[in-house]
């Protein structure tokens, strides 16, 4: 799956903070920004869909789409459940959140 990435921060696939500053550099590299380490940070480049090598294998600072909620669960206090995508249930007692990235986060309210 390709993933169109423009101007903002994400992540890179070994966890670090990364952050485009443009999406229209000339030639094949068109994303231009910077990745974080311990003493600071340094530049580097990307192709629309992410990748930071031109074998399009998933190199350590390749770039991860923004996590996204897929549904959410929400738990009654009688315990029952209810699916939501649209919007919060005001009596839930615990939402359940899972991601597209495969991610579940469980949060008591």
């Amino acid at each position: 799956m390709t993933y169109q990435f423009k101007p903002g921060m994400y992540k890179t696939r070994d966890g670090r903070d990364a952050r485009v500053l443009c999406d229209d550099a000339p030639g094949d590299w068109p994303l231009v920004g910077y990745v974080g380490i311990d003493e600071g940070y340094f530049c580097y480049s990307w192709t629309h869909s992410g990748h930071s090598t031109s074998d399009k294998t998933k190199h350590q600072y390749g770039l991860m789409p923004p996590r996204e909620v897929a549904w959410t669960l929400y738990a009654n206090k009688d315990q029952t459940w209810v699916f939501s995508t649209f919007h919060e249930i005001t009596y839930a007692t615990h939402r359940i959140t899972y991601y597209t990235d495969g991610e579940c986060v469980v949060e008591r309210l």
